[in-house]
């Protein structure tokens, strides 16, 4: 896809357009590593994962490709923002890929993540295992990870809403 088209809204691939690919031309089972790093994305409050954002490796012994490690991580939803008279101004929670048929990052739920998992062709117990598993592997690293505790904790309080939702 061209750079341009990064964003779904604006013609880009849908997640599910990316499963896809892995499942034809990949390891079916990084299927369920695409639904993990969802997962972890909406965990940490990152809404502007786009299209971009997701890349593939090409193997040399073959025609298969590899998710890639993530990049450009980070929780949107925790930046301080101000316009410029300085005013505060809240971040922007739209989502540059929809999950679950979600196009706002506070509305995501676990049963988001499911659906969207199981839209990829995951059973809905693997999906739910999947979620569920990443969302208690965030919540349980925070203590013991360096950094501002303001924003540490809108991760854990971010994490926690969508595995009540």
């Amino acid at each position: 896809m061209p750079p341009g088209l990064k964003y779904e809204e604006q013609g880009g691939p849908a997640l599910r357009d990316f499963a896809r690919v892995i499942r034809d031309f990949g390891d079916p089972r990084d299927v369920t590593g695409l639904l993990r790093r969802t997962t972890f994305n909406m965990a940490v409050g990152n809404a502007d994962a786009h299209a971009k954002n997701f890349s593939l490796l090409h193997l040399p012994d073959g025609p298969a490709v590899r998710l890639a490690p993530l990049d450009d991580v980070l929780s949107t939803i925790a930046l301080e923002l101000a316009d410029s008279a300085r005013q505060p101004m809240r971040a922007d929670t739209h989502l540059g890929q929809r999950v679950g048929g979600q196009a706002d990052i506070r509305k995501v739920t676990a049963a988001s993540l499911i659906d969207e998992g199981a839209a990829w062709g995951i059973r809905r117990r693997t999906a739910a295992e999947v979620v569920t598993g990443t969302l208690d592997q965030v919540i349980a690293a925070i203590p013991a990870t360096p950094g501002d505790d303001r924003i540490l904790t809108i991760i854990r309080e971010q994490a926690e809403r969508i595995g009540r939702g």
